[in-house]
C-alpha cells in the first residue's frame, strides 16, 4: 500500500491507459476533527470533511489540439464547522469549513502558447488557486494562511475563493524565465445576488454563475530568485485588486452623521469601488547539502485596504516551515506562523 503513488491503485491498468490518452481523474478526502476548549460561543467538539474529485483533460493527447486543457472539480462537504458554531470569530479555524452541500467549484478552458510563455484560461475560476499565494503558509490548517482575510471579509460573496468560484477570465505571462504576469477578471459576486443571508446558501450547488455585481479586476507580479541547484530560492510577489461595485460606509449615513448618532437615518452612505494592495514574499534561508527542498524557508504576507468601507483594513502574516527536519523523514514538515 505505502508505496503505490496512487491509494486505489492503477485499477487495473484503466488509470495508465487513461492517462495516455490525456484523461487524468483523482479524489482527495480531508477530515478534520476540531475541538473549542475554552472560550467562543461555548465549547464542543466536530468533524468537517470534504471530498474534492477532479478532472484534467489534456486536449493536445485526447483531441490533438496543442496547448489546451479543460480542467473541473466539486465537492462533497459534509459535517460542522466549529467557526460557525462553537467559536463566532472573523476566519475560519479549518480551511475546508463550509455549508455542507454538493457543488461545482471550477470549470475552466485553458490555452497555453508560445511555448507556456502564454496562457488563456476562462471558465469558472478561483483566485486562490493562483494569486496571494504562499507556498510555505499553504501547509496551515487555519482558513487565515489561505485566501487572505481582507479579501475574504473585505469582498461580496468573500470574493472568487474557497468554497466559492466565479466566472472570468485569467491571463498569465512569463515575460523573463524569472518573471510572471497575472491579471483576471472575476464576476464581482460569485453568490449571485447581496444579502445579508450567507452568500454559500445563494449558490448551494456552484452552478449559479452569475455574471452580476460589478466585476472583481485582479492582478499580480511574481519574480523568482535562484531556481537552480544552486544558492537559496525565493518567490517575492506583489499585486493588487480592484471591485467596481458599491459598498456601504461603515460608520457615516447618506446626510453625514455617525450611524451611532440616535438623529442618523440609519442608512449608511455608499461608495463607489473598493481596493486593496498586498505583497508575498517566500524564502529559503538553510538548504540542506545535496537536497532540492529540504531546509528552512520564511514566508510573510501583507496588505492594506481602506478604512472606510471595509471590516479589514489591514493584515499581516508570517512565519516559517522545515522541510526534512527529522532524518529518514524527507517529506514532513514544522511549520510555525501567525496572523495579525
Amino acid at each position: 500500500l505505502w508505496p503505490r503513488d496512487h491509494l486505489t491503485g492503477d485499477w487495473g491498468g484503466l488509470r495508465t491507459r487513461l492517462s495516455k490518452s490525456g484523461v487524468d481523474l483523482s479524489a482527495v478526502y480531508t477530515g478534520d476533527v476540531l475541538d473549542n476548549v475554552s472560550g467562543g460561543i461555548r465549547r464542543g467538539a466536530v468533524y468537517a470533511g470534504r471530498l474534492k474529485v477532479s478532472a484534467d483533460l489534456d486536449l493536445a493527447r485526447l483531441a490533438s489540439w496543442d496547448g489546451a486543457s479543460i480542467h473541473a472539480d466539486a465537492f462533497q462537504i459534509h459535517g460542522r464547522g466549529l467557526t460557525a458554531e462553537f467559536l463566532g470569530n472573523l476566519l475560519a479555524t479549518s480551511n475546508i469549513e463550509a455549508h455542507p452541500a454538493t457543488r461545482l467549484y471550477t470549470a475552466w478552458f485553458q490555452q497555453s502558447l508560445f511555448g507556456d510563455r502564454l496562457s488563456i484560461r476562462a471558465g469558472q475560476i478561483a483566485a486562490d488557486d493562483e494569486f496571494v499565494i504562499s507556498d510555505t503558509a499553504l501547509t496551515f490548517l487555519n482558513g487565515t494562511f489561505a485566501w487572505l482575510p481582507h479579501t475574504a471579509s473585505n469582498l461580496p460573496g468573500g470574493g472568487p475563493g474557497y468554497p466559492l468560484a466565479a466566472p472570468g477570465v485569467r491571463v498569465a505571462a512569463v515575460p523573463a524565465d524569472d518573471f510572471t504576469v497575472l491579471a483576471a477578471v472575476f464576476s464581482g459576486n460569485p453568490a449571485g445576488k447581496p444579502g445579508a443571508e450567507d452568500p454559500q446558501l445563494h449558490d448551494p450547488s456552484g452552478t449559479t454563475f452569475s455574471l452580476d455585481g460589478g466585476a472583481l479586476v485582479m492582478a499580480e507580479i511574481q519574480y523568482a530568485l535562484n531556481r537552480g541547484p544552486h544558492g537559496l530560492p525565493g518567490v517575492y510577489k506583489v499585486g493588487g485588486w480592484y471591485h467596481t461595485g458599491k459598498f456601504d460606509d461603515l460608520r457615516i449615513d447618506t446626510v453625514g452623521l455617525s450611524l451611532a448618532d440616535p438623529a442618523s437615518s440609519g442608512v449608511p452612505a455608499r461608495h463607489r469601488g473598493d481596493h486593496r494592495i498586498y505583497a508575498v514574499a517566500d524564502q529559503m534561508v538553510y538548504r540542506e547539502d545535496g537536497s532540492e527542498d529540504r531546509g528552512l524557508n520564511l514566508f510573510m504576507r501583507i496588505g492594506g485596504a481602506p478604512s472606510d468601507r471595509n471590516p479589514v483594513t489591514f493584515y499581516v502574516d508570517g512565519g516559517l516551515g522545515y522541510k526534512g527536519l527529522i532524518p529518514g523523514r524527507a517529506q514532513d514538515v514544522l511549520a510555525i506562523g501567525g496572523g495579525f
